[in-house]
């Protein structure tokens, strides 16, 4: 042997080359957790940055009442469920076809507030029948919860007198927040339901938006 190095061996003599900069990078765990950091902040900071909404109207509103019977003689009251945002709306039951359309239309309504879990009751106002209907109607749509109250209203007056207090007499769905005061009225459109859904999330998630009557 003539002692010459073959092309492509490495030199004895020289030390192995080290990992570039950018090998030992992407193989430190540091790195990764500062991707991980950076993947979080920068959508957190676009939050912090965004415009809020305007506050919703209302939160000066004295709390509002109503007492009236359920299907089984009892007095239940919209003060009962103080503590939770409170959908009032009516039910009209002379007519099967309206009814049941109406029905249906809180079903799809609840749905769609269905991530604000138990932040939201209904306060339904049914008028039309009798109490023997209208327990039927719950027992045949399942639909006998702890935060969905069906009450009777022989005079089919009650739910005007709440929507014109509220300042809208033409209203379908009234909004109250967690103290019981009117925040919102809304018409039967989609883009007034749209507008029902978006606000009671707004009340849901902002504590400012929903102060303590003494505040």
């Amino acid at each position: 042997m003539d002692g010459s190095r073959a092309a492509g061996e490495p030199d004895a003599g020289r030390p192995a080359e080290r990992p570039g900069r950018l090998l030992r990078a992407l193989t430190s765990p540091w790195s990764w957790v500062l991707v991980v950091c950076v993947g979080f902040t920068i959508p957190l900071l676009k939050a912090l940055r965004a415009e809020l909404p305007p506050p919703l109207p209302g939160a000066d509103r004295p709390a509002q009442e109503c007492r009236l019977p359920d299907d089984a003689g009892a007095t239940r009251a919209l003060s009962e469920l103080h503590g939770h945002l409170v959908i009032v709306s009516p039910l009209p039951m002379a007519n099967a076809v309206e009814r049941d359309a109406t029905f249906d239309g809180l079903r799809r309504l609840r749905k769609r507030l269905r991530g604000l879990g138990t932040e939201v009751a209904f306060f339904t106002i049914s008028s039309g029948g009798d109490a023997a209907a209208l327990g039927a109607l719950l027992d045949a749509k399942k639909a006998r919860r702890p935060t969905e109250l069906y009450l009777l209203d022989a005079g089919g007056e009650e739910f005007g007198r709440l929507a014109k207090i509220s300042g809208s007499a033409s209203a379908s769905f009234l909004l109250l927040d967690r103290h019981g005061r009117f925040r919102g009225a809304y018409g039967e459109s989609q883009e007034e339901l749209d507008r029902l859904v978006t606000q009671a999330g707004q009340l849901a998630n902002w504590v400012e938006e929903d102060p303590d009557a003494e505040r």
